[in-house]
């Protein structure tokens, strides 16, 4: 089962931020693709060692889920 632990908000105008934390910058070349871009993770549903606004949680894994299996 799929559970919602975080969103990621995307703007391409900044530096922006959300309730007055800011938003991290990343260039282009991306790996999504994409031009340059400002982005903000918030871990909501899930608890992140690493603080509520980090891009990485330490205890979540992608790795479990293989779609299409």
């Amino acid at each position: 089962m799929l559970k919602l632990v975080a969103v990621e908000y995307i703007t391409s105008k900044g530096p922006a931020s959300l309730e007055g934390q800011l938003f991290n910058f990343n260039s282009a070349p991306n790996r999504y693709g994409l031009g340059a871009f400002y982005e903000l993770h918030v871990w909501a549903w899930k608890k992140n060692p690493t603080g509520t606004f980090a891009d990485m949680n330490p205890t979540v894994s992608c790795d479990a889920m293989r779609m299409g299996d």
